[in-house]
């Protein structure tokens, strides 16, 4: 059986009853009104986004001139945390994500960070960050999601390169 029209306060092209089971075919009136729902203009949830990501490392000094000089990050807080170690916390130009670089107790540099960072240009810049010196695990890679590669900081830490 086929119904046209509206069902409940849906409107769909038609309903096809078999047995017990309802398939509804939407109309694109509908399918219209989904996409132009109002968002709201700010999350208005508990989470409101990633402020840092801490990536370990063991020479503070090393680890802060390969992310500024090589990799082009700004330096945004340098202070002292402890004894031990400062707060180096660094901006990517043009992102809202902030890095920080850590030396953790328990957690040892050199493993594959959960970190991936985003180009335009996967291949031209890891010819700019191997003509740099840099490492890479994975040269550029065309898959079918998108152009990805995998490079090592002075710390062996692994991280993902890839496009947006």
């Amino acid at each position: 059986m086929i119904v046209p029209h509206q069902v409940g306060h849906q409107d769909v092209e038609d309903v096809i009853v078999h047995g017990n089971m309802i398939h509804k075919h939407y109309s694109i009136y509908h399918h219209r009104s989904i996409a132009n729902r109002k968002i709201p203009a700010h999350n208005t949830g508990m989470i409101r986004g990633v402020k840092f990501v801490s990536i370990p490392v063991s020479d503070q000094e090393r680890a802060l001139a390969f992310y500024t000089e090589v990799l082009g990050f700004r330096l945004l807080t340098d202070q002292p945390f402890n004894e031990e170690q400062r707060w180096l916390e660094l901006g990517i130009p043009g992102a809202d994500t902030r890095v920080v670089l850590f030396r953790f107790g328990e957690m040892k540099p050199g493993g594959m960070l959960n970190i991936a960072l985003w180009t335009d240009d996967v291949e031209g810049t890891a010819k700019e960050l191997m003509a740099k010196g840099v490492q890479f695990a994975m040269p550029p890679t065309k898959q079918h999601y998108g152009t990805t590669s995998v490079f090592l900081d002075p710390d062996g830490n692994r991280m993902v390169l890839g496009t947006k």
